[in-house]
């Protein structure tokens, strides 16, 4: 967490050598693993300036014991509550927490998501098919990487650089079809579907 907030202080210093090219009135965070956790809890401190976040694997509602984590953070008891202040994008991997393994409800990588949308914030969460833990940070397929800065890349480009590109009008779930096409919907697993 001080890494982040130093990172942030020094990229608005003179020090920064790349200052002069820098666009440090619109800035994003992304995070993986528990720096997705470090990202959901940072976009609440408003004088670091972040105006969008990308977490991945997975965003989060708590600091600790969030049940939409990937690892080991999970079997904690919630604490940390973080305060949503920006748009936030959550990718998770399509399995349970690693020390969790018997929580499959169907709603589990949606915590963050909620508590995002329950605070009136634009929110996306894609839950990856096929994804494990580590395809999000580089050791997933040539496809795989280019789902995920699809996703980012647009959502990067809608809150950062206020391009109209659509992506806050893609339905509150986006899933991956059998087959291999993308569709929205109201609500995971559909209406109407058993788990």
């Amino acid at each position: 967490v001080d890494a982040s907030r130093s990172a942030f202080a020094f990229m608005k210093s003179a020090n920064n050598p790349a200052a002069a090219v820098s666009d440090i009135g619109s800035m994003g965070m992304t995070g993986h693993s528990l720096g997705s956790a470090v990202t959901s809890f940072l976009q609440g401190e408003p004088g670091l300036g972040i105006d969008a976040i990308f977490a991945s694997d997975n965003l989060r509602r708590y600091l600790l014991g969030d049940v939409g984590g990937s690892n080991s953070e999970c079997a904690e008891p919630p604490s940390g509550e973080n305060m949503p202040l920006v748009p936030a994008l959550g990718m998770a991997k399509d399995e349970p927490c690693n020390s969790a393994k018997q929580n499959t409800a169907p709603d589990i990588k949606q915590n963050g998501w909620n508590w995002w949308r329950a605070h009136g914030l634009p929110t996306m969460e894609l839950v990856m098919r096929g994804f494990v833990h580590g395809d999000f940070a580089g050791s997933g397929s040539e496809q795989q990487k280019l789902d995920v800065s699809y996703y980012a890349g647009a959502w990067f480009d809608r809150w950062l650089k206020g391009h109209r590109n659509g992506v806050e009008y893609y339905g509150p779930v986006t899933m991956l079809q059998q087959g291999g096409s993308w569709t929205s919907g109201p609500s995971f697993p559909r209406p109407g579907m058993e788990h």
